[in-house]
């Protein structure tokens, strides 16, 4: 399954590098990504505090980044964890000229769509990818 949204990922990725991007950066959602686990999995909506909380008992901030284990793979593990905890969450791709990075999105009742950085657990609003990290189009994929 992994494999699968590894090459979906890339296939998204190359297909939208392929779109003109417009006159500014802009949110994408795309339609859902369905594994096994979101077939036997209800979700519900969460508030913020359940998302830090989650993000404070999950562990997969703690692997270690290397050749065969990268954003994507932090992405998608943080992801399929949540999803077995029932949470409504997206895998993410922030795209801006020559790079492409994999976060997480959680869509909470108290705060809405926050984004997080799955190597770290940092949480972000969707103002930060824009103004900090400059990204230039960022594509959800629930």
């Amino acid at each position: 399954m992994k494999r699968f949204l590894f090459f979906l990922s890339v296939f998204v990725f190359f297909l939208t590098i392929s779109m003109p991007l417009g006159n500014g950066p802009q949110i994408i959602p795309m339609g859902a990504l369905i594994s096994p686990i979101e077939t036997s999995v209800v979700r519900r909506p969460h508030t913020f505090a359940e998302v830090i909380l989650f993000l404070e008992e999950d562990n997969v901030n703690l692997n270690e980044y290397g050749p065969n284990y990268v954003c994507r793979h932090f992405a998608l593990d943080l992801r399929e964890n949540a999803i077995k905890k029932s949470f409504s969450c997206a895998f993410v791709l922030a795209i801006k000229k020559d790079e492409c990075h994999a976060l997480v999105a959680f869509d909470t009742i108290d705060e809405g769509i926050i984004f997080v950085e799955p190597q770290t657990d940092e949480v972000m609003w969707e103002g930060s990818l824009w103004s900090f990290f400059k990204y230039e189009e960022i594509i959800l994929i629930w």
